[in-house]
């Protein structure tokens, strides 16, 4: 299980399954160069601005993944009709 490393308030932090909690922590910390991230003629921005834009990204990447295995987990409790394949 994916820990709370970053502070994530407990209401969101529950919700992610633990894939999302994890793409969270991972994408963060990875974001932590904004050089590797923007266009080399970019201006920078500050870290303040930074830390907002990595927190967003990571925020919805794992809102994303949760969605995602939360509808392949609904799908396939759905029963599926048998079909005939066609000859």
């Amino acid at each position: 299980m994916a820990s709370n490393r970053y502070k994530v308030p407990s209401k969101a932090w529950s919700k992610w399954t633990d894939s999302g909690r994890a793409v969270f922590n991972e994408l963060y910390a990875v974001m932590r160069d904004q050089r590797m991230f923007t266009h080399p003629d970019a201006v920078l921005q500050t870290a303040a601005v930074w830390r907002t834009i990595r927190w967003n990204a990571a925020w919805i990447a794992a809102d994303t993944v949760t969605a995602l295995e939360n509808a392949v987990a609904k799908h396939a409790a759905i029963p599926q009709p048998n079909r005939k394949r066609a000859a």
